[in-house]
This record gives C-alpha cells, structure tokens and sequence, in this order.
C-alpha cells in the first residue's frame, strides 16, 4: 500500500518549523487554527499572528482545488502573507490559480518522513483590507477601539457591523488600527489559540 500523507503530519510540520522561524519570538506570536473568515463563509487552516498575519492553507494528497479560487480571493482580505502548502501533483494547478505574491510549498514523503520544499517565498500582499480585520473582533474589542479613537459614544444597541462601519468612516490610519488588531487579538484570554512557545517542538 502506498503511503500518503496526511493533514496531519503536514501541520505537525509546519509548527515545528515555526518553532525556528519565530525562535526569537515565540512569546509573542500566537498559531489560530481553523479561523472562519467573512462571518463564516470560509475557513483557513492556520493562522500565525505576531506584527504581522501569516495565513497558511493546506491541501493534502486527499484533498483538490475546487475552493482555491474563492479561497484565494477571501483569504487576500485578511492576511500580510499567504503560503499555500501542497502535495506536489498540485503544483501546476495552484500556480496558475493563486496571486502571484502567495508564497508555494510542496509537501512530500520521504523515507516516511513529511519533506517540505519552498518553491515561491511569499512577498507582502499589496492590498489587506481594514474591513475585513476589524471583521476578527468581538464586539466589546469594537467599541475599545470606537471610543479609544473617535468621538462616537457607544451604544449597546450597535451590531458589529455598525460599529466596523464607524470606526472605518472615521478615518483613523490604517496602520493604527491593523497594530491595534494585532494587539487585541494577541492578547486575549479565551481564544481557542496557542503561543509559539507553547507548541510541543
């Protein structure tokens, strides 16, 4: 019987990888896995949140590209970079498929061992959309952020999307309100997250 391998293994690799990636920053950098994304529409396999996102998706021997387009258009909202892992038969598919700024790895068996092998580095995605990070916060991390930065007062009656809509109407800088987001996110309590650190590498 042939080998092949599994989601599993391939994400038990890449936390390995990103003990070394993120040594020097292991405690400030937190791993999400399975993040729904546009209130639900989609979902990404893993997360790495530090100063920066780093979205990861995995496609597996058993899996196919029938959602990558879509994927691939979600996913670009939300995240600094963007890796797509696969099996190597995707190769030729995917590359055609994903934004040329999306960084590649294949994922093969070797000697029984997961080998992974950069093919394309990812570069910074030119266009993350503000909306669609604000779309990550709770609402009480909302209104933080509404009274923190606008003369608005918050009212219990404003829905999520209200609130988004206010703070982006009010013209804070983006780059404020994306450190502000990584802040928020990185320090929750009960998010169902892991630091770096704590990964078993």
């Amino acid at each position: 019987m042939i080998m092949q391998i599994s989601e599993k293994d391939i994400r038990r690799n890449i936390k390995k990888r990103a003990c070394r990636i993120f040594s020097n920053y292991k405690d400030s950098t937190a791993l999400i896995e399975e993040l729904e994304l546009q209130r639900g529409e989609s979902r990404i396999d893993m997360v790495f949140i530090s100063n920066v996102t780093i979205g990861i998706e995995i496609k597996s021997p058993k899996d196919n590209l029938s959602r990558l387009t879509k994927q691939s258009l979600i996913y670009s909202k939300y995240f600094d970079y963007v890796i797509l892992v696969i099996d190597s038969k995707f190769f030729d598919q995917a590359k055609d498929i994903i934004p040329n700024w999306w960084g590649l790895v294949s994922v093969s068996l070797v000697k029984g061992r997961v080998f992974c092998k950069l093919l394309k580095r990812p570069a910074l995605n030119p266009n993350v959309e503000i909306e669609a990070l604000l779309e990550l916060l709770w609402k009480n991390e909302l209104l933080e952020i509404l009274e923190k930065y606008t003369n608005y007062k918050s009212k219990k009656s404003f829905t999520r999307a209200d609130l988004r809509q206010l703070i982006v109407k009010d013209s804070i800088h983006n780059s404020d309100l994306k450190k502000e987001c990584l802040e928020i996110m990185l320090g929750r309590k009960t998010w169902r997250s892991s630091l770096v650190s704590d990964l078993d590498c």
